[in-house]
């Protein structure tokens, strides 16, 4: 029993490499209405800006256009529906195949070239396209019609470069998130040390335990002071001679 259970269990670990486990596709988040840029959890994203160009190309008697980054009303020279990203000619016909709003990046890293789904819908007649996308180092920007699949779904084929995943550059700290935080340690240091040593060795008890705790207790007076002294030429707060007309 036992040579079987180590036979199975080598069988197993020597297959697991060639399974084609890929695991789950996994959602790039759109932020910000961009609709050219996604982001994965890893700190990843895809940027499709280099293509936000409209795209044009023909399939026989039909005729498609695609903005990644913009919506087609906003390129008159498409006449394509308001809030269209993708748009079909037939006939002297246009069809809305997608809205831009409606964008679905789904990314599949796990494969030897990085692959990712772009998905549109709300199209007339509920007609959607999906666009199959592949990393490619040397294209630029190659687009072409694949299916229609099924019906109403239109299915295409982008191979470029701006697929490929970028790594997303950490926002520096500047020097003001520094100070501010430099300013909470210092004063939490500050604190807590001092509160430690009133009681250890002054054997403080109360609010007496806080260091320097008559200024800290009087700090809100001096700052009401200091105020209505900043406003009282402006409120005539003061008195005789140097009163001032209020404004």
């Amino acid at each position: 029993m036992s040579l079987l259970y180590v036979t199975l269990l080598y069988v197993v670990l020597v297959s697991f490499p060639y399974m084609g486990c890929h695991g789950e596709p996994e959602e790039c988040v759109i932020h910000d209405n961009n609709y050219c840029k996604c982001q994965l959890a890893s700190g990843h994203e895809i940027d499709l800006t280099p293509l936000k160009n409209v795209s044009e190309f023909l399939n026989s008697e039909r005729q498609y256009i695609w903005s990644p980054c913009g919506r087609l009303i906003d390129f008159p020279e498409t006449e394509c529906t308001a809030g269209a990203a993708a748009c079909q000619f037939e006939a002297g016909t246009r069809y809305n195949i997608g809205n831009l709003e409606s964008a679905k990046f789904m990314i599949d890293s796990a494969e030897k070239d990085v692959t990712a789904n772009l998905a549109y819908s709300g199209g007339v007649n509920d007609r959607q396209t999906r666009i199959l996308m592949v990393c490619s180092k040397e294209l630029p920007g190659s687009l072409t019609f694949e299916t229609e699949h099924p019906p109403l779904t239109y299915n295409l084929l982008l191979t470029s470069k701006a697929v490929c995943l970028l790594k997303v550059q950490a926002t520096p700290i500047s020097a003001g998130s520094i100070i501010c935080i430099v300013a909470v340690v210092t004063l939490f240091l500050y604190f807590s040390v001092g509160i430690i040593y009133m009681h250890a060795a002054k054997e403080a008890q109360g609010i007496d335990k806080i260091p320097n705790s008559a200024f800290w207790c009087g700090l809100p007076g001096l700052l009401k002071s200091g105020l209505l002294f900043l406003l009282s030429p402006c409120t005539a707060m003061g008195t005789g001679r140097d009163a001032y007309e209020k404004l």
